[in-house]
């Protein structure tokens, strides 16, 4: 009888919890999932244009960056005709970013026909950028997707580069 008064006294002695414990509270988010989707329009002029993609950063305010993507990916534009795909995904710091650069390793473009793949000098060290001068905005927990539009007919220029027979990439993109 007194092993059991002491065993329901001790149990009810041992249940407290004081007031002054720390609430857990939910962490606030400050990040924010980027998509990057790419797409293009059908060509007659090419089989193939592969791009290969080192790297998508944001940059915004005082040249503020955030890498979306880094690694390498081999993205045939002309596999993406009439539809978007989503090609990477990152998470970055929440905020508003005015330019999108992609750094692009290598782009070949394989012509219809018996044409040799031609690879053209990329510009200014192989970034592209995009610009909106009203930003892309990235909210705290949510998922932003930005598309971007090749259309191998109008943006991408291709010009000979006078009598050394090169050719230099000149991409419109939207």
């Amino acid at each position: 009888f007194l092993t059991l008064v002491a065993a329901l006294f001790l149990s009810a002695c041992g249940g407290s919890s004081s007031s002054s414990d720390p609430v857990d509270t939910p962490p606030v988010a400050t990040t924010g999932t980027v998509g990057i989707l790419f797409t293009d329009a059908p060509t007659d002029d090419y089989k193939e244009i592969n791009l290969t993609v080192r790297q998508a950063i944001l940059i915004g305010e005082d040249e503020k960056q955030e890498i979306v993507f880094e690694g390498s990916k081999l993205i045939n534009l002309l596999d993406l005709r009439n539809f978007s795909v989503p090609i990477v995904f990152g998470e970055v710091e929440t905020g508003t970013y005015t330019k999108l650069r992609l750094i692009v390793d290598d782009l070949v473009l394989v012509p219809v026909g018996d044409g040799d793949p031609i690879r053209p000098h990329l510009p200014g060290n192989g970034k592209v950028d995009m610009l909106d001068a009203d930003g892309f905005t990235v909210l705290a927990g949510r998922t932003l997707l930005m598309e971007i539009d090749m259309d191998a007919n109008k943006s991408i220029k291709i010009t000979e580069a006078g009598n050394s027979g090169k050719v230099n990439f000149r991409p419109v993109v939207k």
